[in-house]
């Protein structure tokens, strides 16, 4: 895990050496940290219902909310031609590394590139936590900042790997 500086801005020392200004660090900070909230008080486990994507909806970008209703809209089709019998197309938790999901955000530091932060994230209590860095990507849509994808960075051997938008677009894609 990244050591964390003591430092109010949020800046680490080494970090890219042209981080954006205060003020757009600051609010690329508040929709990273308001979209892990909704995932921690939502605590989706597969693909989210309509309810949780509506929920999310203000707080990622366009093209991640249309890949998770196109998600949604081909596993209702799969279970629909299979009478229920297979299994979900994505089990899980979906937003983070950990197939059992978060409990905790531990902190939120930018990340190795621009409009990249690194969230460090835990799971459990105690002797029992698990902790790892996710990277979590941000763009601007509409004057505000959005979650544009997840890279899962668990390094365990059965972490969820690769971006979240692949990981959904590989469930469109099984469609045929």
């Amino acid at each position: 895990m990244l050591a964390l500086i003591g430092c109010t801005s949020g800046v680490i020392s080494g970090a890219d050496p042209s981080p954006p200004e205060p003020s757009i660090q600051a609010s690329q900070k508040r929709a990273v940290s308001a979209f892990y909230e909704q995932v921690l008080a939502l605590n989706v486990h597969g693909l989210p219902s309509d309810a949780q994507i509506a929920r999310l909806a203000p707080l990622v970008s366009d093209q991640l909310l249309q890949l998770m209703q196109q998600a949604r809209n081909q596993q209702a089709v799969d279970f629909a031609r299979h009478g229920g019998s297979e299994p979900p197309l994505v089990q899980g938790s979906l937003f983070v590394s950990l197939f059992e999901g978060v409990t905790k955000v531990l902190a939120i530091e930018p990340g190795p590139s621009p409009d990249v932060w690194a969230v460090h994230l835990a799971w459990g209590q105690g002797s029992e936590q698990v902790q790892w860095t996710d990277l979590t990507a941000v763009a601007l849509a509409s004057n505000r900042w959005v979650v544009s994808d997840i890279i899962f960075n668990g390094q365990w051997d059965f972490a969820r790997r690769g971006r979240l938008s692949e990981a959904l677009s590989v469930v469109r894609g099984q469609a045929n």
